[in-house]
C-alpha cells in the first residue's frame, strides 16, 4: 500500500494506492469523505481517496506518506466512520532490502537478461535482471513489490 498527500497541489486529500495492479476498467464510488476506485470486473478496491484528510489523520509535509501501523489504524477508522466496508490488512515489511545473489543464469529467451536467485533474508526471490554488473556472490539492493522510488 502506498499513501500520498500534497495539500498545496491537490488539497486536503489523502491518495491511497491499495494494489500495484492497474485495473483495465474502473468503477468509482463515493461514500461521504471516501472515494473508492475499484476494478470494474472483480470489484476489488485498487485505490481510494480520503477527502478532508486532516479530519482523520495528521500529516506533515508533502509527497509519499510513510505507511505505519498508526496510519493504517486511522485509515481503517476513517473507512468505518464513513460507512465503507473495507478493512486494510497491510504488509509493513521493508520494501527496499539488501539481498545476496545466490545464482545467476542466462535468461532462456533474452540475450541481455539474467535470471537471478536472490536471498533477501526471509525468502528467496527469482529476479529477472538486465544489469551487466550483477554477479553471483554479490550483495545488491532489492526493490520488492510495493516499493516506490523517492521520485514517485
Amino acid at each position: 500500500m502506498n499513501i500520498f498527500y500534497n495539500q498545496k497541489s491537490v488539497g486536503d486529500v489523502l491518495l491511497v494506492q491499495v494494489t500495484t495492479d492497474r485495473p483495465k476498467e474502473t468503477e468509482i464510488t463515493s461514500v461521504n469523505d471516501i472515494t473508492l476506485i475499484k476494478d470494474a470486473s472483480s470489484k476489488e478496491v485498487a485505490a481510494f481517496n480520503v477527502f478532508n484528510a486532516s479530519k482523520y489523520v495528521e500529516i506533515n509535509g508533502n509527497g509519499q506518506v510513510e505507511t505505519t501501523e498508526e496510519i493504517v489504524g486511522k485509515l481503517n477508522e476513517a473507512l468505518k466512520t464513513n460507512g465503507v466496508d473495507l478493512e486494510l490488512d497491510v504488509d509493513l515489511s521493508p520494501k527496499f532490502v539488501v539481498g545476496f545473489v545466490i545464482e545467476k543464469d542466462k535468461h532462456p529467451n533474452a540475450d541481455k537478461l539474467s535470471v537471478c536467485t536472490v536471498d533477501v533474508g526471509n525468502e528467496k526471490l527469482q529476479i529477472v535482471c538486465g544489469a551487466p554488473n550483477v554477479d553471483k556472490g554479490q550483495k545488491v539492493v532489492v526493490a520488492k513489490v510495493g516499493a516506490v522510488m523517492p521520485s514517485g
